[in-house]
């Protein structure tokens, strides 16, 4: 049989792509799959376009939470699938993509499945691969040396792994998938595929976007958490390079004009290794 697939949806007030998302789900044509729809309690029209499908979404709500994180632990907690993914409101899936990982993970069980994500822009129309690579514990600690490149949309992860490793952390808000990616990888072993599992949007509102001061601030956080397990002797070492790490970003984001993104980050430089 099909490994069982659960994909989860967090969404705020995003109706104007919801529909797009959700559907990129529901026509996967993959024979086990459950597919939960978690809405923060959204004001615009997301609420009647989850309704439109309810009767192929497994399971939905729309209350009030705290945020992404909260919305995906609530929907991972009622998971009975083999494999776990989300997918994020503004974002899709290929067609094709459920099967490829249910495929792969059938050959490769207790793996990690990691395809490449196409970056986009509406408004543009600028398209970017981006291809998953070396995904190991010490180069998704070491942010500064830039050796990993991860993409959340084209990773899918064993549940019985997520539950080991903890879950999500809750008080994470940027980089929750980072952290639990690290605690994963501690255990997990990676198969990559080269095909193409989803699309991830690209626009002034998304948190890549708006929010990238708190995104790198949030990651330094992930990364001094479990500097102890990769520095060994050279902890001092590594600290100093995730400090000239944080400077860099700083500067970049007042080089390309976004002061507002740089106090965030700069907070980071004062804090002491964990």
């Amino acid at each position: 049989m099909a490994p069982r697939i659960t994909v989860v949806t967090p969404s705020f007030n995003q109706g104007r792509f919801l529909e797009q998302t959700i559907l990129s789900v529901l026509e996967q044509n993959y024979p086990n799959v459950e597919y939960f729809v978690v809405d923060g309690g959204s004001s615009d029209n997301s609420v009647d376009i989850i309704r439109k499908y309810s009767s192929d979404i497994t399971w939905w709500v729309s209350e009030r939470d705290k945020g992404q994180t909260d919305a995906l632990i609530k929907g991972f907690s009622r998971a009975s699938g083999d494999v776990l993914g989300w997918i994020n409101s503004d974002d899709f899936l290929e067609p094709g993509a459920l099967n490829s990982v249910g495929l792969a993970y059938g050959k490769n069980p207790g793996s990690l499945i990691a395809g490449n994500v196409k970056l986009f822009s509406d408004s543009t129309g600028r398209e970017r691969l981006l291809r998953q690579r070396r995904l190991e514990f010490e180069h998704m600690v070491r942010i500064w040396t830039r050796r990993s490149f991860y993409s959340q949309p084209g990773v899918f992860f064993p549940r019985s792994a997520y539950i080991a490793a903890g879950g999500l952390d809750r008080s994470l808000h940027y980089c929750m998938d980072h952290d639990l990616m690290v605690r994963l990888l501690r255990t997990c072993p990676v198969h990559y595929l080269d095909d193409v599992l989803a699309r991830a949007r690209q626009h002034a509102a998304s948190k890549t976007c708006s929010q990238s001061g708190h995104m790198v601030a949030e990651s330094c956080v992930v990364a001094r958490r479990y500097l102890s397990e990769v520095a060994g002797g050279g902890r001092l070492l590594s600290a100093w390079c995730l400090k000239a790490y944080i400077l860099r970003c700083a500067v970049a984001r007042l080089y390309h004009g976004a002061p507002a993104a740089v106090w965030p980050v700069l907070k980071e430089l004062g804090r002491s290794p964990r």
